[in-house]
């Protein structure tokens, strides 16, 4: 098991959070798997909120926590509505993240 950085219970900031969450919807754009936007995640120097490196299955994790935020509670999801209502991001821009299909993943 990977040592974790960050206690899970650690509060991130709005720009950790709008970080993420720009970082997912650029590779959503761009048709990238959950492997391949874990890569760009390491690669911006981004890390999870535990502090661990991005894998496929911390994607598909922050993906379905999007999907069913209301069975799933998370900061991530709480953090893109806050983006969304002050402005930061528009609807348009998040709904991707938000949808059962995302393109680029079979």
């Amino acid at each position: 098991m990977r040592e974790r950085i960050y206690n899970p219970n650690t509060t991130h900031s709005k720009e950790f959070y709008a970080a993420v969450i720009q970082a997912l919807i650029t590779s959503n754009k761009d048709n990238l798997t959950n492997q391949q936007t874990a890569e760009r995640l390491n690669s911006l120097g981004i890390k999870t909120a535990a502090g661990l490196l991005w894998s496929a299955e911390n994607v598909k994790g922050v993906f379905k926590k999007l999907r069913h935020h209301e069975e799933y509670p998370s900061r991530l999801h709480h953090n893109l509505l806050l983006l969304v209502y002050t402005g930061i991001l528009t609807v348009a821009e998040t709904l991707p993240l938000l949808s059962y299909r995302r393109a680029g993943v079979m």
